[in-house]
């Protein structure tokens, strides 16, 4: 459907209404030159002119409502990709939560898990990240779903790293806050495919309890049933 809308589309539009034009005219004058009487010219423009109008209004229309959607979309991947530019910052200033992705060498998820529970100030930032980049992923895909943005496919390659999740913190984030069923649904309107969220919210809770930080409340994976239930079918 947002294929309707593009901007390809809507310049295959415009450059078909003066083919039209010319269609119905040529449709006007073989029709003239068919009848028997003589048509008057009156009689012959009049419902020509009448068939363009209705036409140009509609592509009038389509063109309208399609420039609007294309400049909402523009706008929308505008003001995420401010906010992705936002984290990426952060991620350069603040090294300590560079560790939250695989980087293909000096990879240590649990001394990153563990840095980040014995500090309050690191632990309070890494939140704050992984909470941004859920909504700029799930904000992604909901564009691409209203407006036909492009947007989720541009950072697609960063759902893949969060669905990696080698500290866990993503998984422990999502777990905490929406609960496991919460948790696959929200994966699910983002893009990504954590394949075990247990594992990843054990392995920072355990990092909290060994620095004193874990939170008031039961263990969400404590039980063979929930353990299963975090289990997600990625795609190939």
């Amino acid at each position: 459907m947002n294929a309707l809308w593009n901007v390809g589309t809507l310049d295959r539009v415009i450059l078909l209404f003066p083919m039209t034009v010319f269609a119905v005219i040529l449709a006007g004058v073989l029709y003239r030159i068919g009848r028997k009487r003589r048509v008057r010219t009156t009689e012959f423009w009049e419902p020509i002119v009448a068939a363009l109008t209705v036409v140009l209004v509609f592509v009038g229309i389509y063109a309208g409502y399609a420039s609007f959607r294309n400049q909402t979309r523009l706008a929308a991947e505008t003001a995420l990709n401010e906010g992705a530019d936002n984290l990426f910052a952060v991620e350069i200033e603040h090294p300590e939560i560079r560790c939250l992705y695989s980087n293909f060498g000096h990879d240590d998820p649990q001394a990153c898990v563990a840095r980040l529970a014995a500090d309050r100030d690191r632990w309070s930032l890494a939140i704050f990240y992984v909470e941004e980049s859920w909504f700029t992923l799930e904000k992604a895909a909901e564009d691409r779903a209203n407006w036909g943005s492009q947007y989720a496919s541009d950072i697609a390659y960063w759902a893949d790293d969060v669905s990696d999740d080698p500290s866990g913190l993503f998984s422990y984030y999502l777990v905490n806050q929406h609960s496991l069923a919460g948790a696959k649904a929200r994966m699910k309107r983002a893009g990504v495919c954590i394949p075990d969220l247990c594992a990843g919210y054990s392995r920072v809770r355990g990092a909290l309890l060994k620095a004193k930080a874990a939170p008031a409340g039961p263990d969400l994976c404590a039980t063979p049933a929930a353990r299963a239930q975090a289990r997600s079918v990625c795609p190939g």
